[in-house]
């Protein structure tokens, strides 16, 4: 599972994180393919059925669905920016 988590964050998280603070502030709809496309990866990765709930996923892989992340980008960037 390692190696496959390695695959994700190289190829598929790092472009989903670039700009994210920015991008993820539109609307669902803009938003969907990008989502639908990072859930397919999710599911072809470690070979699971669609079936398989995504929230399994994203804790398996340990990542945030796309509006989290994007939360979690901006408090993070709010938080660095209080602190220094």
């Amino acid at each position: 599972m390692d190696v496959l988590r390695i695959i994700y964050f190289a190829f598929v998280h790092t472009h989903i994180l670039y700009c994210s603070e920015i991008c993820g502030n539109t609307y669902q709809t803009h938003l969907s393919k990008l989502m639908i496309l990072n859930n397919k990866f999710l599911h072809i990765l470690p070979n699971q059925s669609i079936k398989t709930p995504i929230g399994n996923l994203y804790k398996t892989f340990n990542t945030l669905p796309l509006p989290l992340l994007h939360k979690y980008r901006i408090l993070n960037f709010v938080q660095t920016f209080i602190n220094n």
